[in-house]
């Protein structure tokens, strides 16, 4: 009886493993929706204009709000994301561009800016999001956003 070396079974092992790593790769067919805040900016009160200029850095946020994925409350302590709903931007960087541009509507300051102006400030305004989600067990439509800001 003639001894296997293991070059007969190379090529079977191989296709094995190009199906596993071409079925790990799969992706689904649903797409990918992208969300965005949508209001309009506040109203600001006719007063003079403050001498400053405010630089609005991107805000840090906490797990799990690090990310794209739209997170929820499904009931209590419970949290999920959805798989195929995202935000544009993460939290941390869409609400610092929010509140950049609200305050410059409010034309209450010299300038307000960009994280990336290189341009000098007065003041720098800094955040991190605690809270932004979903919350499946209220009414329709409810969200919990709790934001530091310094």
């Amino acid at each position: 009886m003639k001894r296997r070396t293991g070059k007969g079974a190379t090529l079977p092992l191989i296709v094995i493993l190009v199906l596993l790593a071409a079925c790990a790769g799969s992706k689904s067919n649903q797409p990918t929706y992208y969300y965005t805040l949508d209001y309009p900016s506040p109203a600001a009160p006719e007063f003079q204009k403050l001498p400053y200029v405010l630089r609005v850095d991107r805000f840090a946020a906490t797990p799990p709000f690090d990310t794209q994925r739209i997170i929820y409350a499904d009931k209590g302590l419970h949290r999920n994301a959805y798989a195929h709903f995202q935000w544009i931007a993460a939290p941390g960087e869409m609400l610092a561009f929010f509140l950049g541009r609200d305050l410059r509507s409010s034309d209450a300051f010299i300038a307000v800016l960009p994280p990336d102006a290189t341009a000098l400030t007065s003041h720098t305004i800094k955040g991190w999001v605690e809270t932004f989600l979903e919350e499946d067990y209220a009414t329709t439509g409810q969200a919990a956003l709790r934001l530091n800001i310094t």
